[in-house]
């Protein structure tokens, strides 16, 4: 039979692993975050810029990164690929891959039923390069104009 100590041990080792597994999960989505992020600039801000990387530009400020999705109006497709304007017109690269699940109302729509000027929202996983790999999309019914 095993005594009290030893079982008090054994389960603070184990709580111990358990907390490292999950900071360890915890700085990986960081670090994938970061690295997006980081691309994002390198790949999309720095041309529109001359080239100038940002900290000789002088300042810092949210340039509003969704690195997780985007929703906005689809201005290009050419799929796998589609670029998406969202509500400050900073353009987004999504990859539509085979998985991804695409709604329209309740209907599921294949991909090429996407059309320029739809409103979408787009939840995904960054991807490098700065493009979102789109695990889910939902195109949004037209938005009706206001009359005067």
């Amino acid at each position: 039979m095993q005594s009290k100590k030893y079982k008090k041990t054994v389960l603070v080792i184990l709580v111990i692993v358990v907390i490292l597994i999950i900071f360890n999960l915890g700085m990986r989505v960081g670090y994938l975050k970061a690295s997006f992020a980081n691309e994002a600039g390198d790949n999309y801000y720095r041309p529109l810029l001359g080239g100038m990387p940002m900290e000789q530009i002088g300042f810092f400020h949210d340039m509003g990164i969704g690195a997780h999705g985007v929703n906005g109006k689809i201005i290009s497709i050419n799929l796998p690929t589609i670029i998406v304007a969202d509500e400050d017109s900073t353009e987004k690269v999504v990859r539509i891959e085979d998985e991804t699940v695409i709604r329209k109302l309740r209907d599921t729509i294949p991909a090429q039923d996407l059309q320029a000027g739809d409103f979408i929202v787009v939840i995904g996983r960054p991807k490098a390069g700065a493009e979102i790999d789109a695990q889910f999309i939902r195109v949004m019914p037209a938005v009706p104009t206001p009359t005067k």
